[in-house]
């Protein structure tokens, strides 16, 4: 169903083109023919690497797209020939794909796939006046001038949709949303999690210690006075404790300040630490006091780690698990980020949040 409506949208986008196509012919660069019996539409995205699930469903919903209004006659008697590259989510080779798009005969391109990448494109697609609509990038900056449009959601609206839910839900009866539009898709996923910290929340203390978290990395301002060296320190919280069914101690970290202290104060060296991959989320240990634990405990934590993460319930995700020892924290980074090695990883799939 999703491709299909993403096929759809991609036909609607194409009628769009014709329309549209004089933006990418007074003054282009590229020297497409309106004179042709064809239209030339390109498109880039990642179809190779770590992203390349995107890059690969853009790529095929287009082709159904450009197949179907082909044998309906094409757009006003024109045939659509399309093509399609490779930038494996990397600004410099999508600025190559553009390029090579270009010299192709290009009049208006489809893509790119994903933020960062676009970001780099759109400021060619604005020089050469190409016309430039993006199915997927989210980032505010990924369509800054007049001729490139977005078909999907801006990662602001990330945070309004999230504020709805919460509110529709009932989740909560006051709630802050704080955002910077000139922040990265990673940035979002940063918030996203910050969020979800505020809605799991146990306690006004906990409260506190995300609003310090938020203050310290510059998304909130300070209250009042600067506090001096007098005043006595912020109240501290404790991870969340889960006992497994074999009788080991599970802590689970419920913001990122939670989480720096879990992972490099309170865990040994020894315990078993867990965070889910490709998401934002808590970080987990399992308490071993110099004990292996059975491999049921190792999939109860991987099932708290994705169940505290930013994934849906339901989703089968991907979770990471190594010995403490193994997890260091770079210099400089922001509360809760952590890099790791030599890890295993276990698929399990997310559950409803439980209500403490």
């Amino acid at each position: 169903m999703k491709m299909w409506k993403k096929a759809a949208s991609v036909m609607l986008a194409s009628a769009m083109v014709v329309s549209l196509a004089a933006c990418g012919s007074s003054g282009n660069k590229s020297g497409g023919s309106s004179d042709s019996d064809t239209f030339k539409i390109g498109g880039i995205g990642p179809t190779t690497g770590d992203a390349a699930i995107y890059g690969t469903a853009v790529k095929n919903g287009i082709q159904l797209a450009v197949d179907e209004i082909n044998a309906a006659g094409g757009i006003n008697g024109k045939q659509i020939e399309y093509k399609f590259e490779d930038d494996q989510a990397d600004s410099e080779k999508s600025v190559n794909a553009y390029n090579t798009l270009k010299d192709w005969g290009m009049q208006a391109l489809i893509g790119t796939t994903t933020s960062t990448p676009c970001t780099a494109v759109v400021e060619e697609t604005h020089s050469d006046n190409m016309f430039q609509l993006t199915p997927s990038a989210t980032a505010v900056d990924s369509i800054q001038y007049d001729n490139a449009f977005r078909m999907c959601f801006s990662d602001p609206n990330q945070g309004s949709a999230s504020a709805d839910y919460i509110a529709e839900n009932k989740l909560a009866t006051k709630v802050a949303i704080i955002y910077n539009s000139s922040d990265t898709y990673s940035s979002g996923i940063y918030q996203t999690f910050v969020r979800s910290s505020v809605e799991n929340a146990d306690s006004v203390a906990e409260l506190g210690q995300i609003r310090r978290e938020l203050s310290e990395q510059g998304y909130v301002k300070q209250r009042g006075k600067q506090k001096t060296q007098r005043q006595k320190k912020p109240e501290t919280c404790k991870p969340s404790e889960y006992k497994s069914s074999d009788g080991f101690t599970i802590l689970v970290g419920k913001n990122n300040l939670q989480n720096d202290a879990l992972t490099l104060k309170i865990a040994d060296k020894h315990d078993i630490w867990f965070h889910i991959k490709n998401y934002a989320g808590s970080h987990v240990v399992v308490v071993t006091d110099g004990k292996t634990p059975p491999d049921s405990t190792l999939e109860e934590a991987a099932v708290l780690a994705a169940t505290f993460s930013s994934a849906d319930a339901g989703a089968k995700v991907e979770v990471d698990y190594t010995e403490v020892k193994n997890v260091k924290k770079p210099s400089g980074a922001r509360p809760g980020k952590v890099i790791y090695v030599n890890y295993t990883t276990a698929v399990v799939t997310a559950k409803e949040k439980p209500r403490e």
